[in-house]
């Protein structure tokens, strides 16, 4: 009977744990993904955890990196990292973490999760799989430098390469990236290798990997910020990467659809920001730098936006479709965010406040263009109105007088401003796109091709301009010659050489520009000298490819003077000594090229004379 009892009370003290309610604890969220399916607690290791190497198993990794994981203690157990996450909250106010951390922390203000400076070191993302640290590396040293190839910017450099190596879903875009540049490399740059399907083929299946991967990571991410700001800056820069991911796989439909999205999530992030710092201005918060972060990633997107229009011909920025609503037109009075002098004069603030300007006007006359010289099934062509047309030639006088009076005003802080070779090569492009698009305007509409004529000496400056800007360029091979003495004949040797290391940016420069010397020119030598151009120049910008536009250019120059658009040679070629001896029946009005998507090498051309009625359609073999 005693020992009934004691046996009794033994049991019951055994199990008298079970009637005490369970002592509550937050719940981890830093283990990785494997270990959370199996609902088992993970050790934290880096990059793999034991838990899942010890079983033979695949182990995800994590959504993002512990806060308090330090470089020099991987191993860290995950009472350590509370216990180091709990001595972080204790650290100095002023001092916030990233908003992609989930510790418990306190909220941050809205607009401070986007400030590079509040970041600590130990929050770059590690390098988990094989061929991630290479990557990285051609993204920060080769693909971020050219992504701005006309106008390098420090700033966006830097943010690029600062969210690259903090947040999961622009690591994996910044890594398909630099895989598919690196076999635009491999290939040469020639459209028929680059552009190939990345389906065929197991090597070309890691740039595509990484790139549904980027978007799963986009998805699920969770931001803490409460206003999805950051949350939509990341979308956009991610957007912006893809953009360039699609141009060099060859596709551009895709590429497209990404910008359309990105300038809609640009404009709201321009209305959020604008509503922030409208509600905010009597807080003691200090928004400029999120703000600045953020309207860099939307300025991207708006350039390529109004750059757009140079290759899609129905296309409209959103800037200027809003203009076309409401039916505003720029005056020369209106010119936004002038500078004044202090001799009285109006100048631009900077060499990219004049930039952004002048894309505007860009593509205001592109598209005025556009709207005039779309081919009909006749080959007839709709008369532009005069009075829109006076309004944008205003604009271009108002526009040069703004720039000569920056570089004027400058004085003696020029030589600072043009102390590196790649702003001087970028005043050099600004002042080609201003003559260009000053001569389109002058000359829009149908019927008009011997009028460009008259233009031959711009048109010889323009490819002294062109010439000096692609020979900064590290993706040009050629002498110094042609850029001293553009109207030089070239010669064969000369113009079949090309040894450059091919080029990508998303940016638009001189390609399409040397492309309409080359097909309006009339001069049998300078459009030869802007057709040697784009062979040296191996870039492409967008989709507008050198390589491509130089075929496009000799048939063209065939069609016009006949041989083989080469150098002049016997026959009907030996006849053109001069842009009068092509009349107007033979010279081609409009022109459009389009390439064939998954690597064909076939470019289809569609073009109608002047003064004649028809449309031709071409195949043309890369």
């Amino acid at each position: 009977m005693l020992n009934e009892a004691r046996n009794k009370n033994t049991k019951t003290a055994n199990h008298a744990w079970r009637k005490k309610p369970r002592r509550s604890a937050p719940k981890s969220r830093l283990g990785c993904r494997t270990c959370k399916i199996r609902r088992i607690k993970c050790d934290l290791s880096q990059p793999s955890c034991l838990r899942c190497s010890s079983t033979g198993r695949t182990c995800d990794g994590y959504n993002e990196m512990p806060h308090a994981l330090k470089i020099e203690n991987t191993k860290t157990s995950a009472r350590h990292c509370n216990r180091k996450a709990d001595t972080m909250e204790s650290c100095d106010k002023t001092c916030h973490s990233c908003t992609i951390t989930r510790t418990s922390q306190p909220r941050p203000k809205p607009g401070h999760g986007l400030i590079p400076q509040n970041l600590e070191p130990f929050m770059v993302l590690p390098m988990t799989e094989p061929g991630h640290a290479e990557a990285v590396r051609f993204f920060e040293y080769h693909s971020i430098k050219r992504l701005n190839e006309y106008n390098p910017c420090q700033s966006w450099q830097e943010t690029l390469m600062f969210f690259s190596q903090t947040v999961p879903a622009v690591r994996s875009a910044a890594v398909a990236l630099a895989l598919i540049q690196r076999r635009y490399l491999d290939c040469d740059g020639r459209p028929q290798c680059s552009d190939s399907k990345l389906e065929d083929g197991s090597p070309d299946k890691a740039p595509l990997f990484h790139y549904n991967r980027a978007i799963q990571l986009l998805l699920t991410q969770d931001i803490g910020c409460g206003d999805g700001t950051h949350a939509t800056a990341i979308t956009l820069l991610v957007c912006y990467l893809f953009i360039c991911f699609d141009h060099l796989a060859g596709n551009d439909v895709q590429a497209v659809r990404h910008l359309r999205g990105g300038v809609e999530l640009a404009r709201t992030i321009d209305r959020d920001t604008l509503n922030y710092d409208h509600v905010h201005d009597h807080d003691h918060v200090q928004p400029s730098k999120t703000r600045s972060l953020i309207c860099e990633v939307a300025r991207q997107i708006r350039r390529l936006d109004m750059q757009a229009v140079t290759f899609m011909v129905d296309w409209a920025p959103a800037d200027i479709r809003e203009e076309e609503e409401e039916e505003i037109f720029m005056s020369s009075q209106q010119l936004p965010l002038l500078c004044d002098n202090s001799n009285g004069s109006s100048a631009f603030c900077s060499l990219d406040h004049a930039a952004d300007t002048l894309q505007i006007l860009v593509a205001r006359v592109v598209r005025l263009c556009n709207t005039g010289q779309q081919v009909s099934p006749l080959g007839k062509m709709p008369p532009l109105p005069s009075s829109l047309g006076d309004v944008v030639l205003t604009e271009w006088e108002t526009w040069s007088a703004l720039f000569e009076n920056m570089l004027l005003a400058q004085g003696g802080n020029l030589d600072i401003m043009m102390e590196s070779e790649s702003r001087s090569s970028f005043v050099s492009l600004l002042r080609l796109q201003h003559t260009i698009a000053r001569i389109l305007v002058s000359t829009a509409g149908p019927g008009r091709e011997m009028e460009y004529d008259k233009y031959t000496p711009q048109f010889e400056q323009c490819v002294a301009l062109a010439g000096a800007v692609a020979a900064s360029s590290s993706s040009y091979s050629g002498s110094s010659s042609l850029i001293n003495n553009p109207s030089r004949k070239p010669t064969p040797t000369a113009t079949a050489t090309a040894t450059a290391t091919p080029a990508f940016t998303p940016e638009i420069g001189i390609v399409p520009v040397l492309y309409i010397i080359g097909v309006k020119c009339r001069h049998p030598v300078v459009r030869r000298d802007a057709l040697n151009i784009l062979r040296r120049h191996r870039i492409r910008e967008a989709i507008w490819d050198s390589v491509v536009t130089a075929r496009v250019v000799e048939r063209v120059i065939k069609i016009e003077e006949g041989g083989n658009g080469e150098e002049k040679g016997q026959g009907q070629a030996e006849l053109v000594q001069s842009a009068a001896d092509i009349p107007a029946g033979r010279r081609v009005q409009a022109l459009s090229f389009v390439v064939e998507a998954g690597g064909g090498g076939r470019a289809d051309i569609t073009y109608t004379f002047c003064a004649r009625e028809g449309v031709y359609v071409e195949s043309l073999v890369i």
